[in-house]
């Protein structure tokens, strides 16, 4: 069976067979490279990891721009809902 050895920032680390490799949650930049490679090559360039690149979900993007109520906007939604009370008040008294 194959062994992959990772390359983080700082070190070599493995090896690892393909299951292992899950584990480790690498993405398609992870440097990887094998006894029969002579350069490392980046997990997207191996045929044979492709398979374990789709099992790994890509990470979640914070989306900053939803949008957050403001204390105006709140006023204002406030200010709405006080004027519907209103007159549905007065609109009863009347009737």
């Amino acid at each position: 069976m194959k062994k992959y050895y990772l390359h983080n920032t700082k070190e070599k680390i493995g090896p690892f067979d393909k299951e292992e490799l899950k584990a480790q949650k690498i993405n398609k930049e992870t440097l990887i490279k094998t006894n029969e490679m002579e350069e490392w090559k980046k997990a997207e360039e191996i045929d044979e990891l492709k398979a374990v690149l789709l099992t790994i979900p890509p990470p979640q993007k914070k989306d900053n721009n939803k949008k957050k109520i403001t204390k105006t906007t709140y006023l204002k939604y406030l200010l709405i809902a006080t004027g519907i009370i209103i007159l549905i008040v007065i609109m009863k008294k009347v009737q």
